[in-house]
């Protein structure tokens, strides 16, 4: 009995839909998100900024070079949006809407322009 009652608390009664698994692998990937743009937010420049490990810059240029310079035809083959902006321009913004995106999917606010959003920032 108690567990009966436990089980319907914490998930709801039982019904034959799958709202249960939709709700909970949603924000798991919430969760997913928001760790992965918290970690951009606080160490992107250390690691592709100008002075860090990896300069996102250098690596954009050779990227385009590659590709006879074109931005849209790199961004096919090896997908990224620092193609189209200035690098150090965009770690703090992507990183803050990234966190914003993953905290609104533990919350429960899942839909498709928000999955989208979250889909086109981590590129």
């Amino acid at each position: 009995m108690f567990v009966s009652r436990l089980h319907d608390f914490l998930v709801g009664p039982e019904e034959e839909t799958y709202w249960i698994v939709r709700r909970w692998i949603f924000r798991g990937l919430g969760f997913i998100y928001f760790v992965a743009f918290s970690i951009i937010f606080f160490q992107a420049r250390a690691l592709w900024g100008d002075d860090g490990l990896l300069p996102i810059s250098s690596f954009v240029s050779m990227v385009k070079g590659e590709f006879a310079g074109s931005a849209t035809t790199a961004f096919w083959q090896l997908p990224s949006l620092f193609y189209f902006a200035p690098p150090a321009s965009l770690f703090a913004p992507m990183g803050l809407a990234g966190v914003a995106g993953g905290l609104a999917l533990i919350c429960g606010y899942a839909n498709l322009p928000l999955l989208v959003l979250l889909w086109l920032l981590q590129l």
